[in-house]
């Protein structure tokens, strides 16, 4: 296995886990909080009802709650959704190739953008970055993420 197919996997599965348990990390956490409160300030009792909070923090907490459900959609739509619609070309190893020299590297926090004959790839950065500027190259790379699988330096 290639460490590109690696850093493939790590993305995929970071993925699914902030997807399926942050939002009920988040919805335990915010519960956990509000009864802590209750019981600290003797409010909390099954037959009495609860102590309304201040208008200000209801807000912000709505509004908190709707920013944080944004950021997870945002995350879903523009990275999660095309690491899982190229699974089925990583099982079927049919992959897209481009071979050429690099022409250019923009290098971000989380992965790489290189332009190879203007095509447009991501190397992931989990492992140490590999591809040099003005080198020749084949890639082959996952048509939804633009994610390389593979690489051969040609000389």
């Amino acid at each position: 296995m290639t460490k590109y197919l690696i850093e493939f996997i790590l993305n995929f599965i970071v993925g699914l886990v902030m997807t399926i348990f942050l939002p009920f990390v988040i919805f335990l956490t915010h519960k956990d909080m509000r009864i802590r409160k209750k019981i600290r300030e003797g409010t909390f009792s099954y037959l009495h009802s609860f102590n309304k909070e201040s208008r200000t923090k209801m807000i912000f907490i709505y509004l908190s709650q709707v920013a944080i459900t944004a950021v997870i959609c945002c995350y879903l739509f523009f990275i999660q959704i095309p690491i899982i619609r190229d699974v089925p070309a990583l099982i079927t190893g049919n992959f897209l190739l481009a071979e050429g020299t690099v022409t250019n590297i923009e290098h971000n926090r989380a992965y790489n953008t290189i332009y190879i004959n203007n095509t447009k790839i991501q190397e992931d950065t989990w492992f140490t970055p590999t591809i040099k500027q003005y080198n020749k190259y084949k890639i082959s790379y996952l048509k939804h993420s633009k994610s390389i699988i593979k690489i051969q330096k040609l000389d």
